[in-house]
């Protein structure tokens, strides 16, 4: 059985149907990859399955529904011109409550066999939307909602980017939205950085004082939202955190690399996951894929995704 996850990526787009040659080679691939690692069909999964967001201002949770790509390859149709004859029946992590669903429309896709296959879902990497009562602007725009490469058309003629926009509550209705960046390219959303003074609970939702979120301080003291809200001074911290605080959310604090505590023995297999953090004692902070095993410094900080 495989060990760790194996991601493929296909060129095309999350809800447009992918080309015959496609279909041949990824079959293939499929049927190598199930052979030699003995990988069932129903751990064959979508990112749209297993991406999930951190909390903010629309959804204050860790929530599964930040990525709708992939998710043609939880049809049943596509599934079977692959070889694969059977998919996840559940969603295991919103089942267990570590996450909450905050895309129904497409967690009903995933995982309903009788839900319909077309979905009205944009195309293309310049899209253009509209906010009204039924979609926010997170709807639209998921992670990149307050990003400087997403624009926001007021009804009134007024003009501005995702990162100018402070009170998501009193957006119009009919505001035009316009993402000019690749909403599928995302990735690892790793680190927020505070760019102004925010509040914690703002940032990391109803998990801001929880052992789950990890804050630097510019200072460079680490703790977890746990200890941050357990001192008088530090839960003042958390009230208005200052610009450059790093937040991790759904992180364990796995705590400093001794003689006798090596990276493998924090982290076990993450420790060289590309999601996992590591915090040197010089300051700096490498990913699990970039670090160097046979040289890392005493007192490293291993940060790793619970």
């Amino acid at each position: 059985m495989m060990d760790s996850p194996c991601g493929i990526e296909m060129v095309g787009y999350h809800n447009k149907d992918i080309t015959p040659a496609q279909y041949t080679a990824l079959k293939e691939l499929l049927r190598q990859l199930k052979s030699v690692y003995k990988i069932p069909d129903e751990r064959v999964v979508t990112h749209s399955m297993v991406a999930y967001g951190r909390p903010n201002r629309f959804h204050p949770y860790q929530h599964r529904g930040r990525k709708r790509c992939g998710m043609i390859f939880a049809r049943a149709d596509v599934r079977e011109r692959l070889g694969l004859t059977a998919k996840p029946e559940i969603d295991k992590d919103v089942q267990a409550g570590r996450l909450r669903v905050a895309d129904n429309e497409l967690y009903n896709y995933l995982f309903r066999q009788d839900y319909p296959a077309q979905i009205i879902l944009a195309q293309g990497p310049e899209r253009q939307f509209i906010i009204d009562k039924d979609h926010t602007a997170w709807d639209i725009a998921r992670a990149l909602y307050d990003s400087p490469d997403t624009r926001y058309l007021f009804p009134d003629g007024r003009n501005f980017s995702g990162s100018e926009i402070s009170d998501w509550g009193r957006i119009p209705s009919g505001t035009k939205v316009e993402i000019t960046k690749a909403g599928e390219d995302l990735g690892f959303e790793g680190f927020y950085t505070v760019k102004k003074e925010e509040p914690a609970r703002a940032i990391a939702g109803e998990g801001f004082a929880e052992k789950s979120t990890v804050y630097i301080l510019p200072s460079g003291m680490v703790r977890t939202g746990y200890e941050m809200n357990s001192g008088a001074s530090t839960r003042r911290l958390l009230e208005s955190l200052p610009e450059g605080t790093r937040v991790l959310t759904g992180y364990v604090y796995g705590g400093h690399v001794k003689k006798n505590r090596s990276a493998s023995w924090i982290a076990g297999r993450k420790w060289n996951y590309p999601s996992t953090f590591y915090y040197l004692p010089g300051g700096g902070i490498v990913s699990g894929d970039e670090i160097d095993d046979s040289n890392i410094p005493m007192n490293t900080l291993v940060l790793f995704q619970s």
